[in-house]
């Protein structure tokens, strides 16, 4: 058994069967965080070894503020057989919980969404200051078509708006439905694949 101590930092707990770890984080406050890092040799249930280093961050996510949440990249009318991608960074301060989030299509001039918009995620999927995520149908696509990419940041997303047109907008929701960022794209951002 490890804990921290009374600061409410992790505690980590060895089950009876000496396979399982049952961390419990207490007291944290909101855009608090700390990270868990695998240290030695770990391997997961079916016994494929965890490389050391390792690591899954904890923290109690905010609700995303406006222009804190913004389009990083977009690959819209990809090459033939690849897929789109929306990928989002985090350019706050505090510490985003992405659930209920949604992307809407909007024309190049208008800022006004159009349908129903998709939910990117319906987990509680955390985006730390300065981090990207990148939401697509195929996360293996993309690791096949950009070797660079890290598996990490890829978020499957079985809808993303139709964005196969040569320029349009992008409108985003936290998940309470509030407008949190619109942003355009034309053929000018695309860059050769």
């Amino acid at each position: 058994r490890y804990s921290s101590g009374s600061n409410g930092y992790p505690s980590a707990v060895l089950q009876l069967d000496d396979k399982s770890v049952s961390l419990t984080v207490m007291a944290m406050q909101s855009n608090e965080w700390c990270e868990i890092t695998v240290a030695g040799q770990v391997v997961d249930c079916p016994g494929n070894p965890v490389d050391s280093g390792t690591f899954i961050r904890v923290a109690f996510g905010n609700l995303p503020d406006y222009g804190n949440l913004s389009v990083n990249e977009i690959l819209y009318n990809p090459n033939e057989g690849g897929v789109d991608f929306l990928e989002l960074i985090n350019r706050g301060i505090k510490v985003m919980d992405l659930n209920g989030t949604k992307v809407y299509e909007t024309s190049f001039v208008d800022s006004l969404p159009v349908g129903s918009g998709t939910v990117l995620t319906a987990e509680h999927r955390l985006l730390f200051p300065g981090e990207v995520l990148a939401f697509t149908r195929s996360p293996d696509d993309l690791i096949a078509r950009f070797p660079s990419a890290s598996r990490r940041s890829l978020v499957r997303c079985n809808t993303l708006p139709d964005f196969n047109a040569s320029e349009g907008g992008i409108w985003l929701t936290d998940g309470q439905g509030t407008p949190i960022g619109w942003t355009i794209y034309s053929d000018t951002w695309r860059s050769e694949e």
